[in-house]
Formats: C-alpha cells, sequence, structure tokens
C-alpha cells in the first residue's frame, strides 16, 4: 500500500494526451482543492482499492482503509497472515506509535499475523502498487479532474488486470500528530517481534493481549 502526492482540483493540464482536444489551463490559480491518492493493492489477487482523501493520510486514515477492505477480504481469501509491504514513510513508519498501536490493535481484534515489510530508501519503485499508480496516473493524464465527483468517476472507469478498483471518497477530516506517549508505546513494544539488525524495517505482529 502506498499514498501519492495530492492532485489539484481544477480544469489544469497535465501534459497528457486524450482523444478529444480539451481546453486546460496552463497555471494552477484558482485551485478547486486537493485529493490525495491511497491504494491498497492485493497482488496475488489483482485486487485494487483506491480511496481519495480531502485531509491527510495519517495512521488512522491507512488503518481505517484496511479496517474497511478487511470484511471482505477475510471472506475472500481466508487469510492467516496480512503482509504488508510499504515504503518507511512518516505516517506509517514502524517508530510511528500510532500506526503500530493501530497494527497491534487489528492483529488482536481479527486474529491474525500481521507482518510489516518496508522498502529501503530509494526502492519505492519495486513496491507493486506504484504500478497501479503509474497505470491510474496514464489513464487520467488527458483528462480534467475539474471536481471531486468527476475525479472519482474517471478513477473507477480505469481497469487494472481487466478489472475496474474499488474506489472511495473519504471526506472525514484526521487529526495529525497522533501519538503514544513513551510509557503507552513500551507496552505495544513489548508484544512486537522487530527483526534483529533490521529492526526498523521488517516487523512481525502476533495477537497478543496489550
Amino acid at each position: 500500500m502506498d499514498a501519492k502526492a495530492s492532485v489539484k482540483l481544477g480544469s489544469f493540464s497535465r501534459g497528457g494526451y486524450g482523444r478529444v482536444g480539451l481546453a486546460a489551463a496552463d497555471h494552477d490559480f484558482g485551485s478547486e482543492g486537493s485529493l490525495t491518492p491511497f491504494s491498497i493493492l492485493l497482488p496475488q489477487y489483482g485486487d485494487l482499492c483506491i480511496s481519495f482523501a480531502e485531509s491527510k493520510v495519517t495512521s488512522d486514515y491507512i488503518w481505517d482503509r484496511v479496517e474497511e477492505q478487511w470484511p471482505e477480504w477475510e471472506a475472500k481469501y481466508r487469510p492467516s497472515t496480512l503482509v504488508i509491504n510499504q515504503d518507511n514513510g512518516p505516517e506509517n513508519s514502524s517508530r510511528r506509535t500510532q500506526f503500530i498501536k493501530r497494527a497491534v490493535d487489528f492483529a488482536n481484534q481479527h486474529g491474525i499475523n500481521i507482518q510489516l515489510a518496508y522498502y529501503p530508501p530509494y526502492h519505492s519503485k519495486y513496491n507493486p502498487v506504484e504500478q497501479a499508480h503509474g497505470a491510474l496516473e496514464q489513464y487520467w493524464n488527458g483528462m480534467l479532474l475539474t471536481d471531486a465527483e468527476t475525479t472519482i468517476k474517471i478513477a473507477r472507469n480505469m481497469t487494472w488486470k481487466g478489472e475496474h478498483p474499488v474506489v472511495t471518497l473519504i471526506t472525514r477530516i484526521y487529526q495529525n500528530g497522533v501519538k503514544l506517549t513513551k510509557k503507552a508505546m513500551a507496552a505495544y513494544e513489548k508484544v512486537i517481534n522487530r527483526k534483529p539488525e533490521l529492526e526498523d524495517w521488517f516487523v512481525n505482529i502476533s495477537p497478543s493481549p496489550i
């Protein structure tokens, strides 16, 4: 999973091409706001979920999206382990206390083992979800993302591996800077397993009461 840079809403050119000529602005004056794409891809099955955030993509935002999709994934695939491949960004870092808290809480609530596997710096291009982001950008670069409704409709019309992605607009405003105290985080650190010599890059979380 991964978030991409925010896209500004408005009649702006992004350098793409389409079959129909469009008049687009070459300056970003008068933006109608912005949306941040956040995608979760199941490479083995080709399932792609894209949410668009009107606010910052925080640790809680990320885990709320996983929670939303989990009932369907659990029913379809019945996994015993959830492996999450991701960049070591500020909101999903293995040292982000709220992110680890939500991961431990998820493992305990659903009785599943979670493995957080992080790509090293400058290697995010190897994350399969980047290919899905590239496909979206290629698909819509010749179109005008004039507003949120239009952007969502365009994203729903794209295809990935022959299927349309699940696309949602998230209007909830998430609070920035949520974190645990050192004392509270110490309890969570006791129930996670950081791989030796890769402590920041691979974390195993098994269901374990706090």
